[in-house]
């Protein structure tokens, strides 16, 4: 719906078939920077998902390797055996009535290859200089029920490889432009969530207010059941 920072990425659990399992038909190869860079600029990276088995698989591109076009999280980065901190976005997404651009199908024995840019994805300025280690997102939900309406999910765990940068230089942390647009088809829904995000820019305007007006105020020194740790 909203393609905006920090929303999350919701996937209804009722259209999941059984818990995650290993698959022993898909793999993730992924291939980097040869050598260090000294730009995180150079930070792109391809990453291809092979169908070794005999059936045609159709798997949920969000939040995995296979979503290229969005600015979603595809590799979990680390350095030093700590994350880095992910800066790009994570997208809501509603199953009610699923389409094909939610989907890559990927036939038997055949390959598909995504592109990706890291550099504006993760705050590698405060992770510093280093060897960074970035490892693919493989867990996919792979479509059970029929090509026209996929109803059931299965979530498979894909073996994959990890690829190891070091970058030397040029660690300025980059801003992504912010924005919401609402991509709902269904008039009613679309309504509804943009006067819900009116309204809610409105309360957030009006709580700001009035604690710039009000920020001596006890209230705000006051303890309460939500900041008690004996009750988180």
């Amino acid at each position: 719906m909203f393609r905006s920072a920090f929303v999350a990425l919701v996937l209804a659990s009722s259209v999941f078939a059984g818990p995650m399992k290993r698959s022993s038909g898909l793999t993730v190869d992924v291939a980097g920077p040869s050598g260090a860079v000294s730009d995180v600029n150079q930070l792109k990276f391809k990453a291809t998902v092979k169908n070794t088995g005999s059936d045609d698989v159709k798997i949920l591109k969000y939040g995995t390797v296979l979503d290229g076009g969005l600015p979603t999280r595809s590799f979990s980065v680390t350095k030093d055996g700590k994350d880095v901190s992910f800066t790009g976005v994570k997208l809501q997404v509603s199953l009610d009535k699923p389409n094909d651009s939610f989907f890559v199908s990927i036939p038997a024995g055949q390959s598909v290859t995504v592109e990706h840019d890291v550099a504006d994805l993760f705050d590698f300025a405060s992770a510093g200089t280093g060897t960074f280690r970035f490892e693919p997102v493989a867990s996919f939900h792979v479509a059970t029920g029929s090509n026209e309406k996929p109803g059931q999910f299965e979530r498979v765990q894909v073996s994959s490889n990890a690829v190891e940068v070091n970058v030397t230089d040029q660690l300025k942390k980059r801003e992504m432009v912010k924005r919401a647009r609402d991509t709902c088809q269904v008039p009613a829904k679309r309504d509804f969530i943009d006067a819900a995000y009116v309204e809610g820019q409105a309360l957030a305007a009006n709580a700001v207010t009035y604690i710039g007006d009000n920020g001596a105020d006890p209230l705000f020194a006051t303890p309460t059941h939500y900041n008690v740790p004996a009750i988180l």
